[in-house]
């Protein structure tokens, strides 16, 4: 009878080390990638219902269909913070597949009508705490413009440096801005008075995104929200249409409570630090931006001690302030800041079709007589259908529609 052959076994203790070795190199090499992947990308924690997550701006292909909705960047677990370990953290909205109709607690998305509850194809934006907002499907709009419009210069590596979280703009180094590199180049009709119009809360619902961007003529500006998924798709998309592209700061207005503006909205309750923590949080994600503008905002606006900081970081950062609040006017930091202050606010969707198309009559009677006026818009099916419309029959003679920044070049409505 033959030996049997015995297998090899090793001490006890030699297993127990080895598997305490193999741990320690796995934890290793798992927090080397992150800090690898991180050079690459802006990342903060993002405590969403006790679990971080990070929120990374995505770039999908710039080469893929025009007719094809880019796909939702996955979070990310992350371990620990990369800004400064003692500072609150941020909170991210979360997009889901939903069919129910639900409230719209920020204010980005307007409900048209009844009709969009019957499709079932919709987003919802969940911020921890807050209710979600319904997205609404696209409907054909009135106007096709006009071709061969040049596109927005591509982001410039010169007006961009690293923060914490990723790249945010800065005055180049031989005094270049952001303002003028990604402003649309446009000749100014005579001594015609000039409307600019800012279509803003896009990024949130890619339907609606992608027909304001198709379906505007390129002398709107249009402003992008910074919670929207893919939002670097949207902002390069907008450019290559020619439109100037706004970045919406989340800022607090009266009555607001924080899960009104998100978790990076700025707040009149905290520190200078820690506001500026959150703007270069917004600031870093997308690139190519000439302005940033408020979304909501009344409150902070009007508390020169929050908003000061506020002003002096967007000087630095090279880029042009449109307000919609008024409350900014005078305050000491906007010195050197370029500002613009709109004239009106066009009503929502939910206001319905007259609201709106009187809100855009009283924006011409202001350019015709200041011979400048800038108004915003948040869009929505309905207000898309009536500004689209009012473009059609716009009286051209007596006024003519430039974008923002060709405004703020003549001093028009500029403080």
């Amino acid at each position: 009878m033959g030996k049997r052959r015995r297998k090899l076994r090793l001490p006890v203790i030699s297993r127990l080390s080895l598997a305490w070795m193999g741990a320690i190199a796995a934890t290793l090499v798992i927090a080397v990638g992150a800090v690898v992947a991180g050079r690459d990308s802006g990342r903060i924690a993002l405590p969403v219902d006790a679990i971080e997550y990070a929120a990374r701006p995505s770039a999908p292909a710039m080469n893929a269909p025009r007719n094809q909705t880019p796909r939702a960047v996955p979070r990310v677990a992350l371990d620990e913070a990369a800004a400064n370990d003692a500072a609150p953290l941020l909170a991210q909205p979360d997009l889901a597949p939903e069919t129910s109709a639900g409230a719209d607690p920020t204010g980005w998305l307007d409900d048209d009508s009844a009709a969009n509850t019957a499709n079932t194809d919709r987003v919802v934006i969940t911020i921890a705490g807050a209710e979600p907002v319904r997205a609404h499907a696209a409907t054909p709009a009135s106007l096709n413009p006009g071709a061969g419009l040049s596109p927005i210069a591509e982001p410039d590596a010169s007006l961009l440096h690293q923060s914490a979280f990723g790249a945010v703009p800065r005055i180049g180094p031989t005094g270049r801005k952001p303002l003028d590199a990604y402003a649309r180049r446009h000749e100014r009709q005579g001594r015609t008075p000039q409307l600019a119009l800012v279509v803003a809360g896009l990024g949130l619902n890619p339907d609606l995104t992608r027909r304001a961007i198709e379906e505007l003529p390129a002398e709107f500006s249009l402003a992008f929200a910074p919670y929207a998924e893919d939002l670097e798709y949207w902002t390069d998309l907008a450019r290559r249409d020619g439109h100037e592209v706004v970045l919406e700061l989340p800022m607090e207005g009266y009555g607001d409570s924080e899960t009104t503006v998100g978790a990076a909205g700025l707040l009149s309750s905290r520190s200078a630090p820690e506001n500026l923590q959150r703007l270069d949080w917004l600031l870093s994600r997308t690139k190519g931006y000439f302005a940033a503008t408020n979304y909501r905002g009344a409150k902070l606006s009007s508390d020169a001690k929050a908003m000061t900081p506020v002003l002096a970081r967007l000087k630095e950062a090279g880029v042009a302030y449109i307000d919609d609040t008024g409350a900014v006017e005078g305050q000491t930091a906007a010195a050197g800041l370029r500002v613009l202050t709109a004239e009106k606010v066009i009503a929502s969707g939910a206001a319905g079709s007259g609201a709106i198309r009187r809100d855009l009559r009283s924006l011409e009677e202001a350019a015709k007589a200041s011979g400048g006026a800038i108004g915003k818009a948040y869009a929505s099916d309905i207000v898309l259908d009536e500004v689209t419309a009012w473009i059609d029959v716009a009286p051209r003679e007596e006024i003519e529609i430039a974008p923002a920044s060709s405004l703020l070049r003549r001093g028009a409505v500029a403080r």
